[in-house]
């Protein structure tokens, strides 16, 4: 019995116990080698689509070396920068509802 008579071919009740399951063992035979087949496709897309890719990763990898020392870097001293120069400010972040008011009052007084 071929395969394509296990799958398309309903088998009597009259046949013996060993065609039923050679029918069985063709049938299952058949999923495993398409699972084989499916399994190394998905491989073989894989490696092809890494390979496809490569260039534009490099190249983003290219792009970012060169555009980190002309954007980061500034960027980032600047960034320091700012924050040496508004340093002394968090000193005085504890005293600011005081310094809120007292420049209300002051604003109140001046006004009179």
């Amino acid at each position: 019995m071929n395969l394509f008579c296990a799958l398309y071919v309903n088998i009597p009740e009259s046949q013996n116990m060993r065609e039923k399951m050679e029918a069985l063992l063709l049938v299952l035979i058949f999923f495993v080698l398409a699972v084989i087949t499916l399994k190394v496709l998905a491989v073989l897309l894989h490696v092809g689509i890494f390979m496809l890719t490569l260039p534009f990763k490099l190249l983003g990898l290219l792009i970012a070396f060169i555009l980190l020392p002309l954007i980061a870097l500034p960027l980032g001293l600047l960034a320091g920068l700012a924050g040496i120069i508004l340093l002394p400010l968090t000193i005085l972040l504890p005293l600011l509802p005081i310094i809120l008011i007292g420049l209300g009052l002051w604003a109140l007084l001046r006004n009179i």
